[in-house]
């Protein structure tokens, strides 16, 4: 699977796949990038879900969030979590 998310903060939800390979090929783009990624620790409907932080902060979060949408070319997704 991957590194889990384990602490609280703010997200920006990158990708949710049920296959494991765009899962594995994301998170090594994301690294080569120098982002720090993680899933989450349970699977939604089915999907794995990868996300880029945690940022302390919602500007943080945003700012990586744009960044993300010229990188990716996709939409994506600013998500403040308490508990991964």
């Amino acid at each position: 699977m991957g590194e889990v998310c384990v602490r609280g903060g703010w997200y920006v939800q990158v990708g949710a796949f049920a296959d494991r390979t765009r899962v594995t090929r994301l998170r090594s783009q994301l690294r080569r990038d120098g982002l720090r990624s993680c899933v989450a620790s349970r699977r939604l409907r089915g999907l794995e879900v990868v996300f880029v932080g945690p940022f302390t902060r919602r500007s943080a979060g945003v700012r990586a969030q744009m960044k993300l949408r010229k990188l990716l070319n996709n939409n994506n997704y600013l998500r403040h979590v308490l508990r991964p």
